[in-house]
């Protein structure tokens, strides 16, 4: 009884399934950045900080759409702004649009999530 075959087979197999595995979180975290890094989520945050300030300072009625992705969740409050991440698996890869209004005679800016 030569059992070598079946053995090979076995662990073929099980090597197969294991570097699948290996090349799809591969894939994912190479397509999906922002799933380990808060650099982006960081820079979301300061670069809203200077557009309510630049909103802020210009006359007149303006409305604004800032694409961001649905990973980030904004808050904007009366001299803070803050970016959390969500943990949804596929957040990174869609896009929502976040409306600043400013109407003028106003220093007030209306913050609207359309998704």
């Amino acid at each position: 009884m030569n059992k070598k075959g079946q053995e090979h087979q076995f662990f073929f197999t099980f090597e197969a399934i294991l570097g699948i595995l290996v090349a799809g979180i591969l894939i994912s975290v190479s397509a999906n950045f922002d799933s380990l890094s808060n650099v982006n989520k960081i820079y979301a945050q300061e670069d809203l900080k200077v557009l309510v300030e630049t909103l802020q300072a210009a006359p007149g009625n303006i409305q604004y759409d800032y694409a961001l992705k649905t990973l980030y969740e904004v808050n904007v409050e009366e001299e803070k702004i803050t970016a959390t991440k969500t943990d949804g698996l596929l957040d990174g890869y869609t896009y929502y649009n976040l409306t600043l209004t400013k109407e003028q005679d106003s220093q007030q800016i209306k913050v609207e999530k359309h998704v």
